[in-house]
């Protein structure tokens, strides 16, 4: 089971600029309790900086946040490419 820990300052890139996010802290209940869960996509935008540059070119282009489904799995196949390369 995975719990809400509370709130961390982090920082991804989106293109050339540093985009400041609150990430939620998540914790692991249970077995193996106390340890920090990772957010795959904060990971994923973390570590390489073209998730974040496909990402900010979506936004500028005007694609509405709340209307997504579309998108989601481009972005979800390239967050999965970035992930598995790293």
């Amino acid at each position: 089971m995975i719990t809400w820990h509370g709130r961390q300052q982090g920082v991804v890139s989106l293109s050339e600029r540093k985009l400041r996010v609150e990430k939620p802290r998540l914790r692991k209940k249970g077995p193996g309790s106390g340890k920090e869960v990772l957010i795959p996509a904060y990971e994923a935008m973390v570590i390489n900086s073209r998730l974040g540059s496909r990402i900010l070119e979506i936004l500028m282009k005007g694609v509405s946040t709340r209307n997504y489904n579309g998108l989601a799995n481009n972005c979800y196949a390239i967050m999965a490419a970035v992930c598995f390369a790293a």
